[in-house]
């Protein structure tokens, strides 16, 4: 029994030491819930002050109309309609009609002036602001002009809106830390910390200012950042191409506007010799510029010296893929490399015509088959040649068609409607029968043979110039340097560009798919994860916001829309089927027609 006492004394002692932490534990879990709580709160009063949208737009709808019975409060409500389109086509929208945007934009700053509390109305204002797109408009000339007015009304009363009130909310505070926002530059403080890949500043105040993922502003923001890069001096430029494709990969909706200053920036060098990074992404991207007139190139809509360029870029290819290959096979011939290397700049187009044995290298290599398998039709097939390593090299310059033979063929020039083979043909033939690549053996003989010496200038430089009126290029560049040349980006996007004019269009799906990753990270969601990490059973509050954080980090992967609402949230994803809208099923969220995925 005694024994029995004494452990009954130690247990009562352990249990007394231990109640104080009892009390921190419960505590804790009651801060937990607490910190939950609070951020629904949070969420809920995030668009406190935004009126419902049903009543904005029809404030809008009548507006639009002409009626004549409106009263201050609906004529403030229509502030948050501004970029939304009240009937079905985008003509509705208030932003697009420029005469009644201007004068709810003059009502509203006469009220500013007056010094009325405008803060709620001017928060609308702005919000449409940042969440109108170049999409919202049917002409782009027409979506700046409306957008420089709504800036100008924004700069022009944020001072009295912020003089008559006394709150000071977080979006506020971002807008006067940042006031360059509302200017005509919006992007330029942010541009160089971006390209570097610091997007934290940027992203913290897209989040404040709640921007839209398909705003204006990251295109600016992209538009701003590449400028920059292309006012570089010639060497600084070259430097930072890798990091500008590496954006473009990024930002692929940019991607093709983006390419096209960067080739004619890069045709305007004093030095315009071959970037072999710039070449395979362009290459990669939009194919071969010799297809430059095919139906959906886009390579019409690069300048004429960047697209000359470029096809310089290839024929040069070529020409060092030819004899990279005879050089594989232990004959190398860096004198004739280096005799037609000086003819490359007037070259029209160029051909491979491969034998037997170069077709086999070219198929078993995957450094040769990513460069003549990228279009199709790279090369042709050289035929009944004795000799199974045997190519031949087929280029035009001027009104002549040059055939050069790899090994003991000679070099045939045939001056436009002599030969009865094309260039494009898929097999060309080492023959002296007609349409044969040395059909002109038989009525002219060949025009030169690769013996020592050849090159001389009394030999085949002679002959080409004296008979055909070919002589070598005096400068191997293209580029027609000038310090009073520049780039402006801006153009390629807003259609003032004559080479790159607005016509370069994206799919629907392109637009679904390929919206820009720097979308504002959700700080709510980091908050709400991190204080309840420690609950062991998670309550519905807590697997609301666990879901919303693995949505949002899906949608960001995929390049897909998302936003939040006062009762829920929704990814505008609109397929209900695939991996994306499997894992979105399994995390919680309910697909319905129109909308796209949405969680409660």
């Amino acid at each position: 029994m005694l024994e029995l006492d004494r452990l009954r004394q130690s247990l009562n002692q352990i249990t007394g030491a231990l109640a104080p932490r009892k009390e921190l534990f419960q505590q804790k879990e009651q801060l937990n819930s607490l910190e939950l709580v609070f951020e629904e709160i949070k969420k809920k009063f995030k668009n406190a002050g935004s009126p419902p949208e049903a009543l904005a737009l029809k404030a809008a709808s009548r507006f639009l109309s002409g009626e004549a019975q409106l009263d201050e409060v609906d004529i403030d409500l229509i502030a948050f309609a501004l970029a939304k389109p009240v009937g079905s086509t985008l003509e509705s929208t208030l932003f697009n009609n420029e005469g009644k945007l201007k004068a709810l934009l003059d009502n509203y700053s006469a009220k500013c002036t007056s010094g009325r509390d405008m803060l709620i109305t001017w928060r609308g204002v702005m919000g449409a602001y940042f969440e109108l797109s170049p999409n919202n408009s049917p002409n782009r000339q027409q979506f700046e002009g409306s957008l420089e007015d709504i800036r100008r009304f924004l700069i022009s009363t944020w001072s009295s809106v912020l003089g008559s009130t006394e709150l000071r909310l977080s979006w506020m505070k971002a807008i006067d830390e940042n006031i360059e926002l509302l200017g005509k530059n919006p992007c330029d403080q942010f541009a160089k910390q971006w390209f570097d890949g610091h997007e934290d500043l940027v992203l913290r105040i897209s989040g404040d200012l709640q921007i839209s993922s398909n705003s204006w502003f990251w295109e600016r923001l992209f538009v701003t950042c590449l400028q920059n890069v292309l006012n570089f001096d010639e060497f600084g430029f070259k430097k930072a191409i890798p990091k500008l494709l590496k954006l473009f990969d990024k930002h692929k909706i940019y991607r093709d506007k983006g390419l096209c200053a960067v080739l004619d920036r890069y045709a305007i060098c004093s030095d315009t010799s071959v970037n072999e990074m710039l070449k395979e992404y362009a290459l990669d991207l939009w194919a071969s510029p010799e297809g430059h007139e095919l139906a959906g190139s886009k390579w019409k809509f690069v300048s004429k010296p960047a697209l000359a360029m470029v096809l310089n870029w290839v024929h040069e290819t070529n020409l060092r893929l030819f004899f990279k290959l005879l050089k594989e096979r232990g004959h190398a011939d860096d004198e004739r490399l280096n005799f037609w290397l000086k003819f490359i700049p007037q070259v029209k187009s160029s051909r491979l015509a491969l034998g037997p044995t170069s077709r086999g290298l070219v198929e078993s290599r995957a450094d040769y088959k990513k460069v003549f398998k990228r279009d199709g039709h790279a090369y042709s097939q050289l035929r009944e040649d004795q000799n199974p390593g045997n190519d031949a090299f087929l280029m035009t310059i001027g009104n002549c068609l040059i055939v050069d033979f790899s090994i003991g063929g000679g070099c045939y020039v045939y001056r436009h409607g002599e030969n009865q083979f094309n260039i494009t043909d898929k097999y060309h033939y080492s023959s002296t029968s007609r349409k044969g690549l040395k059909e002109k053996y038989r009525t002219g003989g060949m025009d030169f043979a690769h013996t020592p010496g050849w090159t001389d200038a009394h030999r085949a430089p002679a002959k080409l110039r004296k008979e055909y009126g070919i002589t070598p290029s005096s400068v191997r560049i293209t580029g027609a340097s000038n310090l009073n040349q520049t780039i402006n980006v801006r153009d390629y996007f807003t259609g003032g560009y004559s080479a790159a004019p607005e016509e370069i269009k994206f799919s629907v799906k392109d637009a679904e798919l390929e919206i820009p990753t720097f979308v504002p990270t959700n700080i709510d969601v980091e908050v709400a994860i991190k204080g309840g990490a420690e609950t062991p059973n998670p309550p519905v509050l807590f697997k609301y916001f666990e879901a919303k954080a693995k949505a949002i980090q899906l949608a960001r992967e995929n390049g897909v829309e998302y936003q939040e609402e006062s009762a829920r949230f929704i990814v505008k994803y609109m397929r209900d089927k695939g991996p994306v809208a499997e894992k979105l099923g399994f995390f919680g969220l309910k697909f319905t027609d129109g909308i796209g995925w949405i969680l409660r």
